[in-house]
């Protein structure tokens, strides 16, 4: 039999059965997706349940950390998340900054890497002000200090910053010092039309 036949009996048995190439795919993820463990899904409730590493926005929005790599980043996340673990203990310092108690062989085990990267790794994150490795004396591990990323807003190329308010001291953020200076504008047009309309010079006659 030639191969003209034979492509032309598969064809025809695969319109008789109503089967195509997109069937067979179809098929063939379907038997996947009937085989895996229901474990291995996502649902809403567990969703909700699962924990991840978690790494700010900021470490990649932010053009200040655009040249630190992705092991580091992962690295602050792991070190990031160990806080919780801190604040039950209550491990903080006389001023009630909060420390990690983080050894080396405990990050180079979860990263799976070898001493001198995760030294690497230690180093740019202090280098980028991310964290505050601090000796306490000899024979005891250093406190790891995680501070918070440089936010970025991502308008203008420029941070929100916070002003401060001449008059009462307190802290004023961009939106509120816009709504502050609008009010006293319109404050001063409002007294600059009350003024026109009580002058004498300027009172119309009938």
């Amino acid at each position: 039999m030639s191969k003209d036949n034979l492509r032309n009996n598969r064809e025809n048995a695969n319109r008789k059965y109503g089967l195509s190439p997109s069937n067979f795919n179809s098929f063939s993820n379907n038997k996947e997706y009937n085989s895996t463990p229901s474990n291995r899904f996502y649902t809403a409730s567990e969703e909700v349940t699962l924990r991840f590493y978690q790494v700010p926005k900021a470490l990649f929005k932010n053009p200040k950390y655009k040249e630190l790599s992705l092991g580091p980043k992962l690295m602050y996340s792991i070190l990031r998340d160990r806080l919780e673990l801190s604040i039950k203990n209550n491990w903080k310092d006389e001023k009630g900054y909060i420390y990690l108690i983080f050894s080396g062989e405990e990050l180079i085990q979860l990263l799976t890497i070898d001493e001198k990267t995760a030294i690497k790794y230690k180093k740019e994150l202090v280098k980028y002000a991310l964290i505050i490795d601090k000796r306490v004396g000899q024979g005891n591990s250093n406190r790891i200090y995680v501070l918070k990323p440089d936010a970025y807003s991502g308008v203008s190329g420029h941070r929100f910053r916070n002003y401060p308010d001449s008059c009462s001291g307190n802290i004023r953020t961009p939106c509120q010092l816009i709504k502050f200076y609008s009010n006293k504008l319109l404050f001063s047009m409002n007294l600059f039309l009350f003024s026109i309309i009580t002058n004498p010079l300027y009172s119309f006659q009938p």
